[in-house]
């Protein structure tokens, strides 16, 4: 594939636009997606996606986000497009990954939605890794290539005029496990060559189907498992050769100079390009007409075979040079993102390439769109707003201490001044647990957690359940007037909630406890006095339930009164104070929960953040999701739809949802957590914007990876018209940060 050199290799577009086309495809997360492959299927001149893996062969149209099936089963990686049958449409040609390990191909109708025909082409292939069409004999037609791993062979399969019935297959090599599979004629005789892993295959004299292919080791200092390709780097006289470990947490990218000595005999010369790539599981090169100006796609998984671990800084790359392979430059396209068997190609017709791919193990569809100018939502710049807080906070609340329309960040025991962030302490207090205005005078006052014990005691003994409420005075100064809330049940809140949930839409204060996952420490209201001043608010248990963590509110079923929403469990507010308990959804361990209007049909959905904790020793790390639920139909007995986000997340355990970008449609922040390895945890913030009016297609903005976030991520209008988003961690607990929209 051709592409044009800019003026200057930097001239390139610098931000690329990460695009979760299917967030959460139908097969298993054991196997998930193997194979993939781009092309118009259908002829309407746009780009189709197929991919495949454990349960499905599925076919999307990203210009659309359309998507179907094409096939149940088990696939394997070798997955490619050709035009089999001479009709102009290309078909889909895929390996069965156990089984009988066939080779099929699939027809479409004059639909993509409609059922699909299926041809085998080989009934007992041996478990096709690589496959790929070329023109090996030199006849004008395409033969398929295949790299069958499992029978350790590479065979050539060509069919006599009848493609739907079996083709003939021809062994090129055996007793060799490879994989990075590619063709092109080498030496000139007419006949490709193919690269198999570190090794090239010429044809016997007596022609390609005469008996078994000439092996030559060309890359000895390369493994057996690589992505492959041809390029003319070199002005020599043979093509070149781009050679990577795939399958590797240390694997190695080089280029072999195509060289000839006197006698004619080729040999190739290893020129390293870079070191160190994760399952570098994608190579797609690009030649331009202009000698020595080469550039290739490489992309690493985020997590690799074999119980390797997660890689949190899995990158999507261009390698590219214009001096010959003297010298390369590497661009990283995205960090923190993985892909598999990805390419490039334009999707959307407007000239430009965009790279399409998937993962694997937690499979997604991607796309990654090169923008000229930074997309709104990666305009955040980040900054401290402090770096020395004596000691772990437990929540941060956003809300106007001053008085002077601006929001201030509370957090601990203390609060920062809007803009120049200096800190205030606030006395009397061990922790702040929530902000809203009690009285009605317009002005938030605190709820907290009373300090009861000395500060020499451990920050974490001084935590319980001695609840008060401030109102400010002279904040400034220090002045606050305090006045007791009573005694929760539990060790310490960690989530709460003031909402109009009782009857003539009257406040109340509920909490969740520490403690609720290892003992019956249920979540508890407080009813808010008409005079907030009398003590002790009168307290009752909301509900027997085993939940810990952030408490939302809205109309979410199909009444008038503010239900709650507990993590995975709907509390509908009967009108009496008393209210009925649904679950959402089940398996899902939520730590973050908000509501939302998301899919824009005017009622409130269910956004929920998993947390699956991390442990410092574990080898391969656990990932959480974040989802979306649509509520059901009146009178239906179905459960909540469930509609994953993303489910390659590390213990989602900050979130919030602002229109950040002033669109009318609100997007979701979230921080990862990790409380094992501080300083060194390689957590994230990111921010999603829904692709689609259906919101089964999202954009994925990573604005910082360095910090992890415990009860953070709250984004808030710091100015009007213009957001930020304040946070905090658990581990990193001398910070307060910042990211500032510009």
């Amino acid at each position: 594939m051709l592409w044009t050199p800019s003026t200057t290799l930097s001239a390139e577009a610098q931000y690329w636009e990460l695009q979760l086309v299917d967030p959460d495809p139908p097969v298993s997360h054991t196997m998930g997606l193997t194979g993939f492959a781009a092309g118009d299927i259908d002829g309407d001149g746009y780009v189709e996606f197929v991919t495949c893996g454990d349960g499905a062969l599925l076919w999307y149209r990203p210009v659309t986000l359309e998507r179907g099936l094409i096939a149940e089963g088990r696939f394997h990686v070798g997955l490619v497009l050709e035009d089999i049958d001479g009709d102009g449409k290309l078909e889909v040609v895929a390996g069965e990954l156990d089984g009988k390990l066939r080779i099929l191909w699939f027809k479409a109708g004059d639909r993509l939605s409609k059922p699909w025909r299926s041809f085998v082409l080989d009934p007992a292939c041996g478990g096709s890794h690589d496959l790929l069409f070329a023109d090996i004999d030199g006849d004008g037609k395409n033969e398929l290539v295949a790299g069958n791993i499992k029978s350790l062979t590479v065979d050539i399969y060509r069919h006599q005029g009848a493609p739907t019935k079996p083709w003939t297959r021809h062994t090129v090599l055996s007793g060799y496990k490879r994989e990075g599979t590619a063709a092109r004629d080498v030496n000139g005789d007419g006949v490709m060559e193919i690269v198999s892993g570190p090794d090239i295959l010429t044809a016997p004299p007596g022609g390609p189907y005469r008996g078994s292919w000439i092996r030559r080791c060309f890359a000895p200092s390369h493994r057996e498992m690589c992505r492959a390709g041809f390029a003319r780097i070199s002005e020599g006289a043979a093509p070149d050769i781009i050679l990577g470990e795939s399958e590797y947490v240390d694997g190695r990218l080089s280029w072999f100079e195509g060289r000839r000595d006197d006698a004619g005999v080729l040999s190739w010369a290893e020129h390293r390009i870079d070191n160190g790539l994760y399952f570098a599981h994608s190579l797609h090169v690009f030649e331009n007409d202009r000698p020595g100006c080469v550039k290739m796609l490489v992309a690493e998984m985020a997590e690799g075979g074999w119980h390797s671990p997660r890689n949190p800084d899995s990158t999507v790359r261009h390698y590219l040079t214009a001096d010959g392979g003297v010298s390369w430059e590497k661009r990283i396209l995205a960090r923190a993102t993985g892909s598999h068997e990805a390419e490039m190609c334009d999707v959307d017709g407007d000239g430009a390439l965009e790279v399409v791919g998937k993962e694997w193990k937690r499979p997604q569809v991607q796309i990654l769109k090169q923008r000229q100018e930074c997309p709104a939502l990666q305009r955040f710049q980040h900054k401290f707003v402090d770096l020395d807080k004596p000691y772990t906070s437990i929540e941060l609340a956003v809300c106007d201490v001053t008085g002077n329309g601006r929001n201030d960040i509370v957090c601990g025991a203390w609060w920062y001044r809007n803009p120049d962030w200096r800190r205030f302490e606030i006395p009397g207090i061990e922790q702040v647990i929530y902000a809203h205005d009690i009285d009605g005078d317009g002005n938030a006052e605190i709820i907290g957690i009373e300090r009861t014990k000395p500060l020499q005691t451990p920050p974490y003994d001084r935590l319980s359940e001695r609840l008060v409420w401030l109102k400010k005075l002279d904040p400034e100064a220090g002045k606050w007037e305090t006045h007791p809330v009573g005694t929760g049940g539990g060790d310490w809140p960690h989530g709460a909630l003031i909402a109009p949930i009782l009857p003539g839409n009257r406040l109340a204060l509920v909490i969740t406890h520490h403690g609720a996952w290892d003992s019956p420490q249920y979540p508890e209201l407080f009813e808010i006095p008409e005079d907030p001043a009398s003590s002790p608010w009168p307290k009752r248990t909301l509900a027997k339930l085993m939940y810990s963590e952030e408490i939302a509110s809205g109309i979410l079923s199909h009444g008038n009164a503010n239900d709650l929403v507990l993590g995975s469990h709907l509390l509908q507010n009967r009108g009496d104070g008393t209210f009925a308990i649904q679950k959402v959804a089940e398996g899902f361990g939520a730590a973050r929960t908000s509501v939302a209007d998301i899919d824009g049909n005017g009622s409130l959905n269910i956004i929920l953040g998993e947390q699956v904790l991390e442990r410092e020793h574990e080898l391969v790390k656990p990932v959480s999701r974040l989802a979306w639920f649509r509520r059901p139909a009146v009178g239906s007995s179905t459960p909540w739809e469930m509609h994953v986000i993303d489910h390659q997340l590390r213990c989602v355990h900050s979130m919030s949802i602002e229109d950040l970008d002033h669109d009318g449609i609100p997007e979701i922040v979230v921080g990862e957590h990790d409380p094992s390895r501080a300083y060194r945890n390689r957590c994230r913030l990111l921010v999603y914007k829904k692709a689609n009016p259906e919101a089964t297609s999202w954009y994925r903005h990573v604005l910082d990876d360095r910090f992890e976030h415990h009860c953070g991520a709250k984004a808030f209008e710091i100015e009007p018209g213009r957001f930020a988003i304040a946070s905090h961690g658990w581990t990193d607990s001398r910070y307060v940060h910042l990211w500032e929209a510009y």
